[in-house]
Protein backbone atom coordinates (compact mmCIF):
# COMPACT_ATOMS: atom_id res chain seq x y z
CA UNK A 1 0.00 0.00 0.00
CA UNK A 2 2.49 2.44 0.81
CA UNK A 3 4.49 1.52 -2.18
CA UNK A 4 1.20 2.15 -4.46
CA UNK A 5 0.45 5.63 -2.76
CA UNK A 6 4.33 6.73 -3.38
CA UNK A 7 3.97 5.89 -7.10
CA UNK A 8 0.61 7.93 -7.06
CA UNK A 9 2.06 11.23 -5.48
CA UNK A 10 5.24 10.67 -7.38
CA UNK A 11 3.25 10.63 -10.43
CA UNK A 12 1.15 13.76 -9.89
CA UNK A 13 4.69 15.57 -8.58
CA UNK A 14 6.20 14.69 -11.91
CA UNK A 15 3.14 15.88 -13.89
CA UNK A 16 3.14 19.20 -12.08
CA UNK A 17 7.05 19.90 -12.54
CA UNK A 18 8.01 17.51 -15.36
CA UNK A 19 7.43 19.78 -18.24
CA UNK A 20 8.82 22.70 -16.81
CA UNK A 21 12.10 24.18 -18.66
CA UNK A 22 15.42 22.20 -16.92
CA UNK A 23 18.10 25.10 -15.99
CA UNK A 24 21.00 24.72 -17.73
CA UNK A 25 23.58 26.30 -14.89
CA UNK A 26 21.44 24.95 -11.34
CA UNK A 27 23.08 21.91 -9.46
CA UNK A 28 21.11 20.46 -6.32
CA UNK A 29 23.17 19.39 -3.89
CA UNK A 30 22.14 16.67 -1.84
CA UNK A 31 23.88 14.16 0.88
CA UNK A 32 21.92 11.12 2.58
CA UNK A 33 21.43 13.05 5.97
CA UNK A 34 20.65 16.31 4.61
CA UNK A 35 23.39 18.34 6.29
CA UNK A 36 25.58 20.35 3.67
CA UNK A 37 28.52 18.19 4.00
CA UNK A 38 30.83 16.07 2.48
CA UNK A 39 31.75 16.12 -1.43
CA UNK A 40 29.58 18.43 -2.46
CA UNK A 41 29.86 21.16 0.10
CA UNK A 42 33.65 20.78 -1.05
CA UNK A 43 32.76 21.27 -4.58
CA UNK A 44 30.22 24.38 -3.24
CA UNK A 45 32.98 26.11 -1.52
CA UNK A 46 35.16 25.99 -4.10
CA UNK A 47 33.02 27.43 -6.97
CA UNK A 48 31.32 29.96 -5.13
CA UNK A 49 34.42 31.08 -3.88
CA UNK A 50 36.47 31.20 -7.30
CA UNK A 51 33.33 31.30 -10.01
CA UNK A 52 30.59 32.87 -7.89
CA UNK A 53 28.29 33.84 -11.01
CA UNK A 54 28.30 30.84 -12.84
CA UNK A 55 25.95 28.20 -11.32
CA UNK A 56 23.16 28.44 -9.27
CA UNK A 57 22.93 26.31 -6.49
CA UNK A 58 20.44 24.06 -4.04
CA UNK A 59 20.70 22.47 -1.04
CA UNK A 60 18.92 19.57 -0.13
CA UNK A 61 18.26 19.87 3.81
CA UNK A 62 16.27 18.64 6.59
CA UNK A 63 15.06 21.44 9.02
CA UNK A 64 17.69 20.81 11.50
CA UNK A 65 20.53 20.84 9.74
CA UNK A 66 23.90 23.66 10.08
CA UNK A 67 22.81 26.16 7.54
CA UNK A 68 26.02 28.19 8.41
CA UNK A 69 27.79 29.92 4.84
CA UNK A 70 24.48 29.01 2.55
CA UNK A 71 22.08 31.66 1.56
CA UNK A 72 18.60 31.19 2.48
CA UNK A 73 17.66 31.47 -1.48
CA UNK A 74 19.66 28.17 -2.02
CA UNK A 75 18.18 26.00 0.54
CA UNK A 76 15.08 23.59 0.25
CA UNK A 77 13.83 21.37 3.01
CA UNK A 78 13.96 17.15 1.72
CA UNK A 79 9.88 16.04 0.68
CA UNK A 80 8.62 19.71 -0.04
CA UNK A 81 7.29 20.38 -2.95
CA UNK A 82 10.30 23.13 -3.52
CA UNK A 83 12.46 20.67 -3.34
CA UNK A 84 10.93 18.79 -5.86
CA UNK A 85 10.36 21.30 -8.12
CA UNK A 86 14.46 21.85 -7.76
CA UNK A 87 14.96 18.56 -8.68
CA UNK A 88 12.78 17.88 -11.83
CA UNK A 89 14.19 21.75 -13.06
CA UNK A 90 18.22 21.48 -12.11
CA UNK A 91 20.35 20.44 -15.12
CA UNK A 92 22.74 18.35 -12.55
CA UNK A 93 21.82 16.48 -9.49
CA UNK A 94 25.04 15.96 -7.23
CA UNK A 95 24.61 13.71 -4.00
CA UNK A 96 27.11 11.98 -2.09
CA UNK A 97 24.71 8.71 -1.12
CA UNK A 98 21.99 6.81 -2.73
CA UNK A 99 18.92 8.96 -1.62
CA UNK A 100 15.42 7.56 -2.35
CA UNK A 101 12.95 10.37 -4.04
CA UNK A 102 9.48 9.05 -5.73
CA UNK A 103 10.31 10.97 -8.93
CA UNK A 104 12.44 10.07 -11.67
CA UNK A 105 15.15 11.92 -13.63
CA UNK A 106 14.29 13.56 -16.32
CA UNK A 107 15.50 13.17 -19.84
CA UNK A 108 18.26 15.74 -20.07
CA UNK A 109 18.88 15.63 -16.62
CA UNK A 110 22.29 14.52 -15.24
CA UNK A 111 23.23 12.77 -12.12
CA UNK A 112 27.00 12.97 -10.53
CA UNK A 113 27.51 10.38 -7.41
CA UNK A 114 30.01 11.97 -5.81
CA UNK A 115 30.29 9.08 -3.06
CA UNK A 116 30.63 9.25 0.79
CA UNK A 117 33.98 8.11 1.39
CA UNK A 118 37.39 6.58 -0.32
CA UNK A 119 38.99 3.56 -0.61
CA UNK A 120 36.75 0.27 -0.13
CA UNK A 121 37.66 -2.06 2.92
CA UNK A 122 34.46 -3.68 3.46
CA UNK A 123 32.56 -5.31 1.09
CA UNK A 124 29.49 -3.48 -0.43
CA UNK A 125 26.25 -4.55 -2.66
CA UNK A 126 26.12 -7.54 -4.47
CA UNK A 127 29.73 -8.48 -2.94
CA UNK A 128 28.30 -9.09 0.73
CA UNK A 129 28.13 -12.83 0.84
CA UNK A 130 24.87 -14.28 0.77
CA UNK A 131 23.30 -11.47 -1.81
CA UNK A 132 22.21 -12.87 -4.99
CA UNK A 133 23.68 -10.80 -8.20
CA UNK A 134 21.17 -10.90 -10.62
CA UNK A 135 23.44 -8.91 -13.13
CA UNK A 136 21.25 -6.27 -13.07
CA UNK A 137 22.21 -2.30 -11.71
CA UNK A 138 21.55 -2.11 -7.96
CA UNK A 139 17.87 -0.22 -7.82
CA UNK A 140 19.53 2.88 -5.89
CA UNK A 141 22.00 3.12 -8.73
CA UNK A 142 20.13 3.08 -12.09
CA UNK A 143 19.65 7.02 -12.31
CA UNK A 144 23.18 7.32 -12.04
CA UNK A 145 25.31 8.99 -14.39
CA UNK A 146 28.89 9.57 -13.82
CA UNK A 147 30.64 7.88 -10.37
CA UNK A 148 33.63 9.99 -9.04
CA UNK A 149 36.15 7.77 -7.60
CA UNK A 150 38.59 8.57 -5.37
CA UNK A 151 41.13 5.67 -5.61
CA UNK A 152 41.82 2.56 -7.80
CA UNK A 153 40.06 0.37 -5.00
CA UNK A 154 37.35 3.05 -4.92
CA UNK A 155 36.79 2.88 -8.76
CA UNK A 156 36.96 -0.80 -9.44
CA UNK A 157 35.08 -2.48 -6.70
CA UNK A 158 31.98 -0.07 -6.69
CA UNK A 159 31.64 -1.85 -10.24
CA UNK A 160 31.49 -5.28 -9.04
CA UNK A 161 29.05 -3.60 -5.75
CA UNK A 162 26.31 -2.26 -7.59
CA UNK A 163 26.83 -4.23 -11.20
CA UNK A 164 27.43 -0.41 -12.72
CA UNK A 165 27.61 0.22 -16.35
CA UNK A 166 28.32 4.28 -16.34
CA UNK A 167 31.83 5.73 -16.17
CA UNK A 168 33.82 5.53 -13.08
CA UNK A 169 35.76 8.69 -13.16
CA UNK A 170 39.07 8.58 -11.46
CA UNK A 171 39.33 12.19 -9.80
CA UNK A 172 40.44 12.09 -5.87
CA UNK A 173 38.28 12.78 -3.25
CA UNK A 174 36.92 16.44 -3.23
CA UNK A 175 36.58 16.99 0.62
CA UNK A 176 40.07 16.37 0.89
CA UNK A 177 40.97 19.89 -0.86
CA UNK A 178 40.54 21.48 2.84
CA UNK A 179 43.03 18.62 4.72
CA UNK A 180 45.73 19.76 2.33
CA UNK A 181 45.51 23.18 1.70
CA UNK A 182 45.00 23.57 5.55
CA UNK A 183 45.91 26.41 7.52
CA UNK A 184 48.74 24.98 10.38
CA UNK A 185 47.41 27.25 12.60
CA UNK A 186 44.42 25.16 12.89
CA UNK A 187 45.07 23.01 15.28
CA UNK A 188 45.25 25.62 17.72
CA UNK A 189 42.57 27.72 16.90
CA UNK A 190 39.97 24.95 16.95
CA UNK A 191 41.36 23.43 20.18
CA UNK A 192 41.15 26.73 22.02
CA UNK A 193 37.36 27.31 20.52
CA UNK A 194 36.59 24.24 22.23
CA UNK A 195 38.28 24.83 25.38
CA UNK A 196 41.13 22.12 25.37
CA UNK A 197 44.26 22.36 27.05
CA UNK A 198 47.78 22.62 25.38
CA UNK A 199 48.42 19.75 27.96
CA UNK A 200 45.76 17.45 26.72
CA UNK A 201 45.80 14.46 24.31
CA UNK A 202 42.87 14.56 21.72
CA UNK A 203 41.73 10.96 20.46
CA UNK A 204 39.31 11.30 18.06
CA UNK A 205 37.39 7.89 18.14
CA UNK A 206 35.49 6.83 15.00
CA UNK A 207 33.97 3.62 14.45
CA UNK A 208 32.30 2.05 11.61
CA UNK A 209 28.54 0.45 11.90
CA UNK A 210 27.79 -2.61 13.02
CA UNK A 211 24.36 -4.18 11.34
CA UNK A 212 23.42 -5.42 14.28
CA UNK A 213 23.67 -2.16 16.03
CA UNK A 214 20.43 -1.12 14.20
CA UNK A 215 18.20 -3.35 15.80
CA UNK A 216 18.96 -2.07 19.04
CA UNK A 217 17.46 0.71 21.11
CA UNK A 218 20.45 1.15 22.75
CA UNK A 219 24.08 1.09 21.89
CA UNK A 220 27.52 0.79 24.37
CA UNK A 221 30.77 1.68 23.14
CA UNK A 222 34.15 -0.18 24.61
CA UNK A 223 35.77 3.02 25.94
CA UNK A 224 34.65 3.64 29.33
CA UNK A 225 38.16 3.23 30.74
CA UNK A 226 39.79 5.21 28.15
CA UNK A 227 37.15 8.42 28.51
CA UNK A 228 38.19 8.70 32.49
CA UNK A 229 41.83 9.13 31.73
CA UNK A 230 43.21 12.05 33.04
CA UNK A 231 44.83 14.62 30.10
CA UNK A 232 42.79 12.73 27.36
CA UNK A 233 40.13 14.54 25.62
CA UNK A 234 38.14 11.66 23.46
CA UNK A 235 36.19 12.84 20.80
CA UNK A 236 33.27 10.75 19.62
CA UNK A 237 31.81 10.50 15.92
CA UNK A 238 29.45 7.87 15.29
CA UNK A 239 27.52 6.72 11.89
CA UNK A 240 24.64 8.73 11.48
CA UNK A 241 22.32 5.69 12.54
CA UNK A 242 24.15 4.55 15.68
CA UNK A 243 24.86 8.64 17.23
CA UNK A 244 21.17 8.43 18.84
CA UNK A 245 21.29 5.13 20.39
CA UNK A 246 24.17 6.38 22.46
CA UNK A 247 23.50 7.82 26.00
CA UNK A 248 26.76 9.69 26.08
CA UNK A 249 25.99 10.85 29.67
CA UNK A 250 27.33 7.28 30.57
CA UNK A 251 30.76 8.13 30.08
CA UNK A 252 33.43 10.72 31.75
CA UNK A 253 32.77 14.29 30.99
CA UNK A 254 35.73 14.51 29.44
CA UNK A 255 33.93 13.31 26.00
CA UNK A 256 33.18 15.69 23.47
CA UNK A 257 29.98 14.48 21.20
CA UNK A 258 31.68 15.20 17.44
CA UNK A 259 28.03 14.48 16.23
CA UNK A 260 27.43 17.78 16.77
CA UNK A 261 29.66 19.18 13.86
CA UNK A 262 28.62 18.40 10.21
CA UNK A 263 31.92 17.94 8.71
CA UNK A 264 34.29 15.63 10.54
CA UNK A 265 37.04 17.67 8.82
CA UNK A 266 37.73 20.41 12.23
CA UNK A 267 37.65 17.17 14.22
CA UNK A 268 40.20 15.30 12.30
CA UNK A 269 42.54 18.57 12.33
CA UNK A 270 42.46 19.64 16.02
CA UNK A 271 42.77 15.65 16.81
CA UNK A 272 45.87 14.09 17.64
CA UNK A 273 45.09 10.26 17.30
CA UNK A 274 42.11 8.83 15.50
CA UNK A 275 40.88 5.17 16.68
CA UNK A 276 38.66 3.50 14.53
CA UNK A 277 37.92 -0.14 13.03
CA UNK A 278 36.80 -0.83 9.93
CA UNK A 279 35.81 2.78 8.30
CA UNK A 280 37.72 4.29 5.39
CA UNK A 281 38.14 7.41 7.41
CA UNK A 282 41.94 6.57 8.56
CA UNK A 283 42.35 7.34 4.82
CA UNK A 284 42.00 10.60 4.74
CA UNK A 285 43.11 11.13 8.25
CA UNK A 286 46.82 10.07 6.73
CA UNK A 287 46.94 13.09 5.02
CA UNK A 288 47.64 15.00 8.16
CA UNK A 289 50.46 12.57 8.88
CA UNK A 290 48.96 12.03 12.19
CA UNK A 291 49.09 8.26 14.07
CA UNK A 292 46.04 6.28 14.27
CA UNK A 293 45.16 3.03 15.85
CA UNK A 294 42.57 0.15 14.68
CA UNK A 295 40.47 -0.65 17.47
CA UNK A 296 38.87 -4.11 16.17
CA UNK A 297 37.38 -5.91 19.18
CA UNK A 298 34.99 -7.94 17.46
CA UNK A 299 36.76 -8.74 14.68
CA UNK A 300 35.97 -12.49 14.31
CA UNK A 301 32.20 -11.66 14.63
CA UNK A 302 32.51 -8.77 12.24
CA UNK A 303 34.00 -10.63 9.42
CA UNK A 304 31.23 -13.30 10.06
CA UNK A 305 29.18 -9.67 9.02
CA UNK A 306 31.12 -8.45 6.58
CA UNK A 307 33.73 -9.74 4.53
CA UNK A 308 36.82 -7.42 3.05
CA UNK A 309 37.90 -6.50 -0.17
CA UNK A 310 41.38 -7.85 -0.91
CA UNK A 311 43.90 -8.56 1.91
CA UNK A 312 42.56 -5.57 3.84
CA UNK A 313 43.93 -6.78 7.80
CA UNK A 314 47.25 -7.88 6.30
CA UNK A 315 47.91 -3.82 4.98
CA UNK A 316 47.19 -1.83 7.58
CA UNK A 317 49.52 0.85 8.74
CA UNK A 318 49.05 0.25 12.47
CA UNK A 319 48.20 -2.44 15.05
CA UNK A 320 44.55 -4.08 15.75
CA UNK A 321 43.99 -3.93 18.70
CA UNK A 322 41.13 -6.22 20.80
CA UNK A 323 41.11 -4.71 23.77
CA UNK A 324 40.00 -1.69 25.89
CA UNK A 325 43.51 -2.20 27.82
CA UNK A 326 45.44 -2.70 24.81
CA UNK A 327 44.21 0.81 23.33
CA UNK A 328 45.07 2.43 26.27
CA UNK A 329 48.91 1.16 26.61
CA UNK A 330 48.88 2.04 22.29
CA UNK A 331 47.89 6.08 22.77
CA UNK A 332 50.36 6.37 25.66
CA UNK A 333 53.00 4.28 23.09
CA UNK A 334 51.59 6.03 20.04
CA UNK A 335 55.28 7.28 19.09
CA UNK A 336 56.71 3.83 19.44
CA UNK A 337 53.97 2.39 16.92
CA UNK A 338 54.59 5.18 14.58
CA UNK A 339 58.42 4.07 14.52
CA UNK A 340 57.33 0.98 13.87
CA UNK A 341 54.87 0.88 11.58
CA UNK A 342 56.33 4.30 9.54
CA UNK A 343 57.16 2.10 6.23
CA UNK A 344 53.69 0.40 5.74
CA UNK A 345 51.96 4.12 6.60
CA UNK A 346 53.95 5.60 3.77
CA UNK A 347 52.65 2.98 1.59
CA UNK A 348 49.25 3.19 3.07
CA UNK A 349 49.11 7.16 2.14
CA UNK A 350 50.73 6.85 -0.82
CA UNK A 351 47.84 3.83 -2.39
CA UNK A 352 44.63 6.18 -1.85
CA UNK A 353 46.47 10.20 -1.89
CA UNK A 354 48.06 10.12 -5.07
CA UNK A 355 45.22 11.92 -6.62
CA UNK A 356 44.44 14.25 -3.24
CA UNK A 357 46.55 16.93 -3.97
CA UNK A 358 44.09 20.28 -2.96
CA UNK A 359 43.36 20.68 -6.86
CA UNK A 360 39.96 17.63 -7.01
CA UNK A 361 37.30 20.65 -6.80
CA UNK A 362 39.56 22.31 -9.12
CA UNK A 363 39.81 19.50 -11.59
CA UNK A 364 35.88 18.90 -11.29
CA UNK A 365 35.07 22.34 -12.32
CA UNK A 366 36.98 21.88 -15.18
CA UNK A 367 34.83 19.03 -16.42
CA UNK A 368 31.88 20.63 -15.29
CA UNK A 369 32.49 23.80 -17.17
CA UNK A 370 34.02 22.31 -20.53
CA UNK A 371 30.73 20.36 -20.46
CA UNK A 372 32.59 16.51 -19.64
CA UNK A 373 29.53 15.81 -17.98
CA UNK A 374 26.52 14.22 -20.52
CA UNK A 375 23.43 12.16 -19.77
CA UNK A 376 24.25 8.37 -20.29
CA UNK A 377 20.91 6.45 -19.13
Amino acid sequence: MKKMIKRLIGGIIQLLFGHLKIVENKIFLETGTGEAKDQVRAIYNYIKANHPEEYEFIWALNPLADVEGLCNSEIVYKRTLSYYFHLLTSKYWMRTHSVETIVSKRKGQIYIQLWHGPGATKKEGFDIKGINNNGKVMPHAKEWDYFIATDTDNQRYIQTALNLQIPRLLLGSCRTDVLVNRNRDDYYKLRKKLDIKDTDKVVLYAPTFREIDFHKEKVSLHIKKLSKIENVRLILRLHPEIKNKLDIAEYAENIIDGDKYADIFDLYMLSDILVTDYSSVSIEYSLLMKPFLFYMYDLEEYTKERDFYYNYLDSLPGPIIKTEDELIYAISNIDSIMETYHDSYMTYYEKYNSLNDGNVCRRFYTMLKNGDFKQNN
